[in-house]
């Protein structure tokens, strides 16, 4: 169901790297029933497909394509592609990750680290570089979110390749602040805390965070992310927030 906010993204165009489902699905909901306009980049065509029938049914103007955040030139394909449909990139929510393996290093496949690298970091990098060409032409600015973890900012045994991926994330937030104050393009990351996605899921289990009880942390459902999502993305481009983290956690990040 679409949340309600007054068409607060009204003529925005959109663009969101895993938006065909998890956080990255609730986010093309949220930000269509804000009034955005919604280009979703993801892999499986038809999972692609049916989110944007779903968004289109709630008259959102919404496109998809198949695409790998870790192909670069498709990824500049993907970009010029909305560039010809819409005509602008308002919003970029690089979100697409991965959790390949939760393991010692010692007992890590150095291919799986590697690919959790490339997807978690690179691939947002690759998305940010592949938009910002367009981005910096807009006169009103724009925005660009990332999803986060406070697994980027504390050491966590047997996750060390999302870990670092995300501490990297990180530091390109902050970078990318700096360098783009003077386009009004806000760049800000979102750190959701554990949430109900298959990224979680363990072969022994729906959750991987079967000891929330001892932290204060709960669990929750992507739609609840999206009053904050919204909140971040409604903030004017000139005095909003930039170079920041905002975290839904229950506990000290």
């Amino acid at each position: 169901m679409l949340i309600d906010k007054a068409d607060i993204l009204s003529g925005q165009v959109v663009v969101i790297t895993g938006g065909a489902q998890g956080i990255g699905g609730a986010a093309a909901t949220a930000f269509a029933g804000a009034g955005a306009k919604v280009y979703i980049i993801a892999l499986g065509q038809e999972t692609i497909e049916k989110k944007v029938e779903e968004l289109r049914t709630y008259g959102c103007d919404a496109y998809g394509v198949e695409c790998d955040v870790t192909d670069y030139p498709a990824l500049c394909a993907a970009m010029a592609d909305c560039i010809k449909r819409y005509g602008r990139i308002d919003l970029l929510y690089a979100n697409a990750g991965v959790v390949l393996e939760r393991t010692s290093i010692l007992e890590s496949d150095p291919a799986l680290w590697e690919k959790t690298i490339k997807i978690d970091m690179l691939g947002g990098y690759y998305a940010v570089r592949a938009a910002l060409p367009y981005m910096v032409q807009n006169p009103d600015g724009g925005k660009i979110l990332f999803t986060g973890t406070g697994r980027g900012r504390r050491a966590s045994a047997n996750l060390s390749g999302y870990s670092c991926a995300k501490a990297g994330q990180w530091m390109l937030v902050r970078c990318l602040a700096e360098e783009l104050r003077e386009c009004h393009i806000c760049v800000n990351e979102l750190i959701p805390g554990p949430v109900n996605t298959a990224l979680n899921a363990t072969e022994n289990g729906p959750r991987a965070n079967a000891d929330l009880d001892k932290t204060g942390e709960i669990n929750k459902d992507p739609e609840d992310l999206m009053d904050l999502f919204l909140f971040i993305a409604a903030q004017s481009n000139r005095t909003g927030p930039t170079g920041q983290a905002f975290a839904l956690n229950r506990r000290e990040i």
